[in-house]
């Protein structure tokens, strides 16, 4: 994601605020632009509910909203353009790990949604090819390196840190070890998973929280990482009504 911050470091900016304030904006545009008139209102009220998400996490440079505006494009997008939107995923995987957790699910609502499997598998090829673009010369340059930088939540030694199930072992409550929380992350991510072939008509649209869900399990489950998937979530909701509206003529 750093490759984002070379622009501005070009234009002589010093502080990476200003990109994230863009990244934010951007967002936030693209949600009332995109929302339908009765919603416009409203759409923004949940990104102002707290102070962390619009503020203290731009305050502290935290540089989420660099996947967190493509994945809202890909919120807003995927019913109506699903390869615009496959191309706007992918580049939301090659800023960070955690939209990889939709990886499956996307392909099934393409699947579910348009009823053939090759405009699924067109959507997995367009985001693995947006995925690959900003990452290719580094996976060249050391497969084995880059490799180990993206798995290293799973394969490295990291302390436990979460606003998840894990704070009864990083407050010193329960003693549980990592493999706990893996098996319960996977077994959580597989229920889901389950359940959304089975009642995809009426879970579509709740797919852009599983992260969130997934995570809450983990032994890593950082605010950061639950907060900044509400744009996306605002812009299902945004999806959702336009599709409303459209059925209803």
């Amino acid at each position: 994601h750093f490759l984002i911050l070379v622009p501005f470091v070009r234009a002589g900016l010093r502080d990476a605020r200003w990109a994230i304030v863009l990244f934010e904006i951007l967002t936030f545009a693209a949600l009332y632009l995109k929302a339908p008139r009765p919603l416009k209102p409203l759409i923004l009220i949940p990104m102002f509910a707290g102070a962390d998400l619009a503020i203290d996490f731009v305050a502290g440079c935290v540089t989420d909203f660099f996947w967190a505006l493509p994945l809202t494009l890909a919120a807003l997008y995927i019913e109506e353009r699903p390869e615009a939107a496959a191309v706007a995923y992918g580049l939301a995987s090659a800023v960070k790990q955690e939209p990889w957790f939709l990886a499956p699910f996307l392909l099934v609502w393409v699947w579910r949604s348009k009823g053939k499997v090759w405009r699924a598998g067109l959507f997995g090829a367009l985001a693995a090819a947006a995925f690959l673009i900003p990452n290719l010369k580094f996976i060249m340059d050391g497969p084995g390196y880059w490799w180990g930088s993206v798995v290293a939540p799973l394969s490295e030694n990291l302390v436990f840190i979460s606003q998840g199930l894990s704070m009864v072992t990083q407050a010193g409550y329960v003693p549980l070890g990592k493999s706990f929380y893996l098996t319960a992350t996977l077994a959580v991510y597989a229920l889901l998973f389950v359940n959304y072939v089975v009642y995809h008509d009426k879970l579509k649209y709740a797919v852009w929280i599983f992260p969130a869900v997934v995570l809450w399990f983990s032994y890593r489950g950082l605010q950061s990482y639950f907060i900044h998937l509400a744009p996306a979530m605002a812009g299902s909701l945004v999806a959702k009504v336009g599709e409303a509206i459209h059925e209803r003529g």
